[in-house]
């Protein structure tokens, strides 16, 4: 039998997306919606956040007040390739910041339709490559993503190996999409 917590949770995310996205919407609304509702998550406090740009890639780094690694964590958000942004998930981000006491660089990949792929990965492999040359360790150095972003984060790796770069220490998917055409079984 599921939780008082699950079934509150499953309730108030079943509500919520009623309220911000209507089937059949134009992508920027329901772009739109995903800002609103995920803007309900508190950020937590005891971290820095500085905008850059890694070769053209819109980015924010997430400096945890607690920094006591000196490698970075990747972060590629999901969102169906679609829709999210560091916006979106800097609450999440700034959480594995402080819990890894690493920093983080977010990244606002290009997003479909607009920006077909490979554009997105394109973007993952420039952040990549710019924490490389601002001099930090590909051993230091964890890709993670949930969702797209955990599937954008595999297709990275395998970029990163096409293209005989240095190999970062990991990746890490949460709640990976790996299977965009939904072939697999769990998708039934």
């Amino acid at each position: 039998m599921a939780s008082f917590q699950n079934a509150f949770i499953r309730n108030f995310v079943r509500s919520t997306k009623r309220m911000f996205f209507k089937l059949g919407a134009p992508v920027e609304q329901y772009r739109t919606g995903m800002e609103k509702m995920t803007s309900m998550a508190k950020t937590p406090e005891g971290v820095l956040f500085e905008k850059v740009s890694c070769n053209s890639v819109s980015a924010e780094w997430i400096i945890p007040k607690n920094v006591a690694n000196k490698g970075a964590v990747l972060y590629l958000h999901g969102g169906g390739y679609a829709l999210g942004s560091i916006n979106t998930h800097r609450a999440l981000m700034a959480r594995i910041a402080i819990a890894s006491k690493t920093k983080v660089l977010g990244i606002d990949y290009r997003l479909a339709p607009e920006n077909p792929f490979p554009c997105a990965i394109d973007d993952a492999f420039t952040a990549y490559k710019w924490l490389l040359e601002q001099g930090f360790d590909n051993n230091k150095i964890v890709i993670a993503g949930d969702s797209a972003g955990g599937g954008l984060t595999v297709a990275l790796k395998i970029k990163i190996r096409d293209e005989n770069a240095p190999k970062p220490a990991a990746g890490v998917c949460l709640s990976p999409w790996l299977d965009l055409a939904s072939t697999g079984e769990s998708s039934v």
